[in-house]
């Protein structure tokens, strides 16, 4: 019994030693066949890049090939057809079948922006010599797609709005002859349609800033400018308004102008100096009479009355400067009878040390005066004095008194120098001596 206990357990020790090398048979198997599978697929991808590259190769040599071809038909003159890789010519074929049916037409900036980088993209792989080939259907399709990102432009202000308006103008007078006539139409109307919007918001600012400024009186010259472009009656009108109101302003700054100024020249203490400022005032008064007649200011009668002021003040300080000149007068001729006796008397001390010399003269051996002597030397002491004291008088401007002294010195000395030659000389110095006059005279 117990030997076949032991049989057994030999027995089921086999079975699962056989049952486990099986296990690790087919494991391993199945590792072998994980790490085949692994290698294909690496050697299938690896196929399929190398087959991608070698279609990229073939596809720049046929491209180059196409290129050296369609070089060397131009220069030895022969014409080479060669036409449009398939895959270019179907996008040029999508972008003419969008161009053709409105409703597929960009409707915002992004589309627009859209189709332009694929034109872009399109024309960038196209030859250069297809591309010449092909330049008028080029330059339509480039015309056509910058229309679609022009006129789909935001547009947030009225710069924006005026600068697509210029672009969308010079793309207008550069349509080329085989441009689509829906989408020439199209141009046209939205250009009609946004110069109108423009010109009716230009309209709107000129004309909401020119009534700002004729409440305020602030920012006038700005506002004319702009309403002076602006063609309807309303803007006119209301620029109209603004040029008499700005010349009305600036009348009445030089109306409070020459005030001041006239309140300033009657401070003046010289009545000389004051008349030439009033006279030059009222040049600049009439003046602006003159100008405030013409624009039918409203200051006019303002100014006249400033133009009757200041000819009320001329006249005055004229008066004033008469009266000045007067009492100024009468004291230079005061002055002038004074110095005319201070010339006489000059003059008789002269004469008086002639004398005596010509008494000296006729002195006997007893020193007594027998008769006076008078030589050359008492006689041109005397032309000496005449010349100096007497000559330079004025007789005419001498009161009678005064002028009495005058003559009877004078006299006296012409007389003493009678049958002389010394007198001739003396006529002869009365043609070069200045006379005086009372303008010489300083006022006391």
């Amino acid at each position: 019994m117990k030997q076949m206990i032991i049989n057994l357990y030999k027995i089921t020790l086999l079975g699962l030693a056989a049952t486990t090398v099986c296990l690790i048979i087919s494991e391993k198997n199945d590792i072998k066949k994980i790490y085949q599978d692994k290698k294909n697929r690496e050697i299938a991808d690896q196929y399929k890049k190398n087959s991608e590259e070698l279609k990229g190769l073939i596809s720049n040599v046929n491209a180059a090939t196409q290129s050296q071809t369609a070089i060397l038909s131009r220069v030895i003159g022969k014409n080479i057809d060669v036409s449009i890789p398939p895959d270019i010519a179907g996008k040029i074929s999508e972008i003419n079948q969008l161009i053709l049916n409105r409703k597929l037409w960009p409707k915002n900036e992004v589309e627009a922006n859209a189709l332009h980088q694929k034109l872009q993209e399109t024309m960038n792989r196209m030859p250069v010599w297809i591309q010449e080939d092909q330049l008028p259907e080029i330059n339509k399709l480039r015309w056509t797609v910058g229309f679609f990102n022009i006129s789909n432009r935001n547009m947030t202000t009225l710069a924006d709005k005026v600068e697509v308006c210029e672009q969308l103008g010079e793309l207008a007078q550069n349509t080329p002859e085989n441009a689509p006539d829906e989408i020439v139409k199209s141009l046209s109307t939205i250009l009609k349609q946004l110069q109108a919007g423009i010109d009716e918001e230009v309209f709107d600012n000129a004309m909401s800033k020119g009534r700002e400024a004729l409440n305020t009186g602030e920012g006038i010259k700005e506002a004319i400018a702009g309403l002076r472009h602006v063609t309807k009656t309303e803007a006119r009108d209301l620029m109209n308004r603004l040029v008499k109101k700005s010349q009305n302003d600036e009348i009445e700054k030089r109306v409070i102008s020459i005030t001041k100024d006239l309140k300033d020249i009657l401070t003046n203490q010289n009545p000389n100096l004051t008349q030439l400022q009033l006279n030059r005032l009222m040049d600049d008064t009439i003046n602006l009479q003159i100008e405030a007649s013409n624009a039918n200011s409203d200051k006019t009668a303002d100014i006249k009355k400033t133009v009757i002021e200041i000819s009320k003040q001329i006249e005055a300080n004229n008066q004033k400067i008469l009266n000045l000149e007067e009492v100024r007068y009468a004291e230079k001729q005061r002055a002038y009878q004074k110095w005319t006796l201070d010339q006489i008397k000059n003059f008789e001390v002269e004469y008086w040390y002639a004398e005596e010399s010509a008494k000296n003269n006729g002195l006997n051996i007893k020193g007594v005066s027998i008769n006076s002597k008078w030589g050359d030397a008492e006689h041109k002491r005397i032309m000496s004095a005449m010349t100096s004291y007497l000559l330079p008088i004025s007789e005419n401007l001498l009161d009678r008194p005064v002028s009495e002294m005058y003559v009877r010195s004078f006299n006296k000395a012409w007389k003493r120098l009678e049958d002389t030659d010394v007198q001739t000389d003396v006529a002869m110095q009365c043609a070069v001596v200045k006379k005086k006059t009372i303008t010489d005279m300083d006022a006391k």
